[in-house]
Protein backbone atom coordinates (compact mmCIF):
# COMPACT_ATOMS: atom_id res chain seq x y z
CA UNK A 1 0.00 0.00 0.00
CA UNK A 2 2.58 2.45 0.51
CA UNK A 3 4.23 1.43 -2.40
CA UNK A 4 0.99 2.83 -4.50
CA UNK A 5 0.42 5.69 -2.33
CA UNK A 6 4.00 7.10 -3.46
CA UNK A 7 3.01 6.23 -6.98
CA UNK A 8 -0.16 8.25 -6.63
CA UNK A 9 1.84 10.84 -5.00
CA UNK A 10 4.95 11.11 -7.31
CA UNK A 11 1.76 11.57 -10.11
CA UNK A 12 0.24 14.17 -8.27
CA UNK A 13 3.32 16.64 -8.34
CA UNK A 14 4.21 15.93 -11.63
CA UNK A 15 0.90 16.81 -13.04
CA UNK A 16 0.60 19.65 -10.40
CA UNK A 17 3.94 21.37 -11.80
CA UNK A 18 4.19 24.15 -13.86
CA UNK A 19 6.46 22.50 -16.24
CA UNK A 20 3.97 19.74 -16.87
CA UNK A 21 1.47 21.40 -17.60
CA UNK A 22 -0.51 21.98 -20.55
CA UNK A 23 -0.94 25.42 -21.92
CA UNK A 24 -3.08 25.84 -25.00
CA UNK A 25 -1.45 28.14 -27.75
CA UNK A 26 -4.95 29.64 -28.51
CA UNK A 27 -5.19 30.83 -24.97
CA UNK A 28 -1.30 32.16 -24.36
CA UNK A 29 -2.20 34.00 -28.23
CA UNK A 30 -4.04 37.10 -26.56
CA UNK A 31 -0.87 37.51 -24.25
CA UNK A 32 2.00 36.88 -26.95
CA UNK A 33 0.55 38.35 -29.28
CA UNK A 34 -0.10 41.66 -30.55
CA UNK A 35 -1.78 43.31 -33.80
CA UNK A 36 0.56 45.13 -35.91
CA UNK A 37 -0.74 48.69 -36.76
CA UNK A 38 0.87 50.74 -40.28
CA UNK A 39 2.84 52.70 -37.35
CA UNK A 40 4.77 49.98 -35.93
CA UNK A 41 5.32 48.26 -39.02
CA UNK A 42 7.92 51.23 -39.58
CA UNK A 43 8.70 51.40 -36.04
CA UNK A 44 9.84 47.30 -36.58
CA UNK A 45 11.94 48.22 -39.59
CA UNK A 46 13.70 50.98 -38.35
CA UNK A 47 14.44 49.78 -35.06
CA UNK A 48 16.40 46.33 -37.69
CA UNK A 49 13.82 43.82 -36.49
CA UNK A 50 12.62 43.58 -40.34
CA UNK A 51 14.40 44.48 -43.50
CA UNK A 52 11.11 45.45 -44.80
CA UNK A 53 7.34 46.79 -44.00
CA UNK A 54 6.03 43.92 -46.09
CA UNK A 55 8.10 41.35 -44.34
CA UNK A 56 6.18 42.31 -40.59
CA UNK A 57 3.83 39.85 -40.08
CA UNK A 58 0.33 41.11 -39.08
CA UNK A 59 1.05 39.04 -35.52
CA UNK A 60 3.94 39.59 -33.45
CA UNK A 61 4.57 38.76 -29.70
CA UNK A 62 4.33 41.99 -27.29
CA UNK A 63 8.09 41.66 -26.28
CA UNK A 64 9.00 42.36 -30.13
CA UNK A 65 6.94 45.17 -30.52
CA UNK A 66 8.19 46.80 -26.88
CA UNK A 67 11.71 46.18 -27.78
CA UNK A 68 11.25 48.11 -30.94
CA UNK A 69 9.58 50.87 -29.03
CA UNK A 70 11.98 51.21 -26.47
CA UNK A 71 14.95 51.12 -29.51
CA UNK A 72 12.70 54.22 -31.00
CA UNK A 73 12.63 56.00 -27.78
CA UNK A 74 16.50 55.66 -27.01
CA UNK A 75 16.84 57.22 -30.81
CA UNK A 76 14.80 59.96 -30.09
CA UNK A 77 15.99 60.72 -27.25
CA UNK A 78 19.37 61.02 -28.71
CA UNK A 79 18.72 63.15 -31.72
CA UNK A 80 17.09 65.43 -29.28
CA UNK A 81 20.02 65.67 -27.34
CA UNK A 82 21.88 65.64 -30.00
CA UNK A 83 19.98 68.97 -31.71
CA UNK A 84 20.14 70.24 -27.82
CA UNK A 85 24.01 69.87 -27.40
CA UNK A 86 24.41 71.50 -30.98
CA UNK A 87 22.43 74.27 -30.55
CA UNK A 88 24.05 74.90 -27.15
CA UNK A 89 27.51 75.18 -29.01
CA UNK A 90 26.00 77.24 -32.04
CA UNK A 91 24.33 80.00 -29.26
CA UNK A 92 27.68 80.16 -27.46
CA UNK A 93 29.57 81.31 -30.61
CA UNK A 94 26.70 83.33 -31.31
CA UNK A 95 27.10 84.90 -27.66
CA UNK A 96 30.95 85.35 -28.84
CA UNK A 97 30.64 86.73 -32.02
CA UNK A 98 27.97 89.47 -30.41
CA UNK A 99 30.25 90.57 -27.70
CA UNK A 100 33.01 90.88 -30.76
CA UNK A 101 30.80 93.43 -32.03
CA UNK A 102 30.18 95.45 -28.71
CA UNK A 103 26.52 94.62 -28.70
CA UNK A 104 25.70 93.66 -25.16
CA UNK A 105 22.27 92.36 -23.37
CA UNK A 106 21.95 94.89 -21.00
CA UNK A 107 22.37 97.72 -23.54
CA UNK A 108 19.56 96.19 -25.88
CA UNK A 109 17.12 95.36 -22.95
CA UNK A 110 17.90 99.01 -22.30
CA UNK A 111 16.95 100.60 -25.43
CA UNK A 112 13.95 98.46 -26.14
CA UNK A 113 12.83 99.70 -22.49
CA UNK A 114 13.33 103.29 -23.70
CA UNK A 115 11.62 102.60 -27.29
CA UNK A 116 8.57 101.08 -25.53
CA UNK A 117 8.35 103.60 -22.99
CA UNK A 118 8.58 106.43 -25.63
CA UNK A 119 5.81 104.71 -27.66
CA UNK A 120 3.22 104.27 -24.87
CA UNK A 121 3.66 107.92 -23.19
CA UNK A 122 0.49 108.31 -20.93
CA UNK A 123 -1.36 110.92 -22.17
CA UNK A 124 -4.23 112.39 -19.97
CA UNK A 125 -6.45 114.35 -23.27
CA UNK A 126 -6.00 110.95 -25.82
CA UNK A 127 -6.98 108.60 -22.31
CA UNK A 128 -9.53 110.60 -21.03
CA UNK A 129 -13.20 108.78 -21.83
CA UNK A 130 -15.44 111.66 -20.10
Amino acid sequence: MASKLTKTSIVAKRLMSDSARYISPVSQLGQIAHKVSPFEQRLLVWSGQFKKTSEVPSLVSNAVIENARSHFRIKVNLIVAGVAIFGSFLMVISGKNAAHRGENINEYNADWHRRYNEAHKYDPIQNDHH
